[in-house]
């Protein structure tokens, strides 16, 4: 039964992912002070911290005491198993910043002041990620103080202190499995029969959830990082 096993651990910290990309004052580098650096420092967008992948090949030995021998010969199991950790994101409110203004380029506003820390939905596989109170009440964990500009409108008096990308989307496993029917036809060639299944258990893998506090979608989940489950069928022949 021929197997394999990775197991990956990494650490991607940048000073800029997609940033300084749109010229002042559309491109405020996520709120925060365009020639700070430091400020800016922090996990990679792409970031995986620990990746899991699995694959196994089973040749089932011939099943002459249940099958004729056409139909008890030839089969094969096999399977891919992913998981891993989520990636990171950021907080942000729709605002741009009275000195920097707003990213039109990469459409986000700017980074909130950080109050207190935002406890997690303890059900993890639930499209919705923070707990419910935060969700409910941002502003006990998240400050947007505001005011009027008179050529931007309504923007953050300043870039918040809270991080970019400080916190980890909801992490995902997946198994792809497959039921192989191998049948000689002569000495030369053979008919191979396939049952292929993406995602046999449907397992749900959510997105990154939405990160603009100030948005009715704010904390969910809109989309999957995975497809649903997937069948495919056929047929070759191999010589």
């Amino acid at each position: 039964m021929p197997s394999n096993m990775v197991f990956k651990l990494s650490g991607i910290t940048t000073d800029s992912t997609n940033q300084y990309n749109a010229l002042y004052p559309n491109g405020y580098v996520g709120g925060e002070p365009q020639y700070c650096l430091t400020c800016e420092y922090a996990r990679a967008n792409n970031l995986v911290a620990k990746r899991f992948i699995a694959n196994a090949t089973y040749s089932a030995p011939p099943l002459w005491h249940a099958l004729p021998a056409v139909l008890g010969r030839g089969w094969e199991l096999a399977g891919i198993f992913n998981w891993q950790t989520g990636s990171p994101f950021s907080i942000v409110s729709p605002y741009g910043t009275e000195q920097f203004g707003y990213d039109n380029y990469n459409g986000t506003g700017a980074r909130p002041f950080f109050v207190q820390t935002a406890p997690r939905n303890p059900d993890h596989d639930n499209a919705q990620f923070f707990a419910s109170d935060v969700v409910n009440n941002p502003a006990a964990y998240w400050s947007v103080p505001t005011t009027t500009n008179a050529t931007l409108g309504t923007v953050q008096t300043a870039p918040g202190n809270l991080g970019r990308n400080t916190y980890t989307g909801p992490s995902w496993w997946n198994l792809d499995f497959s039921l192989v029917k191998n049948t000689t036809i002569f000495k030369e060639a053979k008919l191979q029969l396939r049952g292929e299944f993406f995602n046999i258990f449907n397992h749900t893998t959510f997105a990154i959830p939405n990160g603009n506090i100030l948005t009715p979608s704010f904390g969910l989940s809109t989309a999957t990082a995975y497809n649903e489950r997937q069948i495919q069928l056929g047929a070759r022949i191999l010589f």
